[in-house]
């Protein structure tokens, strides 16, 4: 019964860490900004930005509305944009030539070099998780709990799953989620100024936490039954 413990939660480490891939591409987002609109309001106009942006391990998605009004009564211009953002497809902001796509912000080398990364640390979390589960699984069937071996490694199998997938979590907030944070704050853009208060961690990241959490009990538990 113990050992059935350890597998599914070893096996819940790998669910996790798999729906962690889905954040290569943005699919799902390791830091978010919710669709929120910002402006600003003066005698002549008022200005507004809604935002809604996930930043992936290789690219970011974002949707964004700009919109001045011209006060009093006057005429309104509004810009639409969405795009997907790729890290490593890098160019000056002022580049006219720059593709859509471009990364032209301060943040692209770091999540560039953090998403590549954790892309590495997340393709061992997996094959450790599975061969902690075979090992797990070896010791459920044969009945073998005194098995010296089989016990060292279904348990340095869960340790490592839990210690790669923290460091991937690691990784990201200091290594992306904290320069996307700086990049808004530092902008010359008052409205994206005013994003940086609304940029949270988001799903990829919290499948990290989760994975490493139950890896870590895995380990625990293993280790436990003699």
């Amino acid at each position: 019964m113990k050992h059935i413990v350890s597998a599914v939660l070893v096996a819940l480490a790998a669910i996790f860490t798999a729906v962690a891939f889905a954040g290569s591409n943005a699919d799902i987002g390791w830091s978010a900004i919710p669709e929120t609109t910002y402006s600003r309001t003066t005698t002549t106009r008022e200005t507004s930005l809604t935002i809604e942006a996930r930043y992936g391990l290789t690219s970011a998605k974002t949707k964004s509305t700009f919109k001045i009004v011209v006060n009093p009564g006057g005429s309104t211009t509004e810009t639409k944009t969405d795009v997907n953002i790729k890290y490593a497809d890098q160019a000056d902001a002022n580049d006219p030539n720059a593709s859509s796509d471009a990364c032209t912000s301060s943040f692209c080398d770091d999540c560039e070099a953090a998403g590549n990364t954790i892309i590495s640390f997340l393709t061992f979390a997996l094959i450790a998780s599975i061969v902690g589960l075979i090992f797990i699984g070896m010791r459920a069937i044969e009945g073998d709990e005194k098995s010296f071996f089989k016990k060292l490694v279904s348990t340095l199998a869960c340790v490592l799953t839990a210690v790669f997938l923290f460091i991937c979590m690691w990784t990201w907030y200091g290594g992306c989620h904290e320069k996307i944070y700086d990049s808004l704050k530092d902008s010359d853009s008052a409205l994206l100024n005013d994003a940086e208060k609304d940029l949270t961690v988001s799903t990829g990241f919290a499948m990290a936490v989760v994975g490493t959490a139950m890896a870590g009990f895995a380990a625990i538990n293993e280790f436990c039954v003699s």
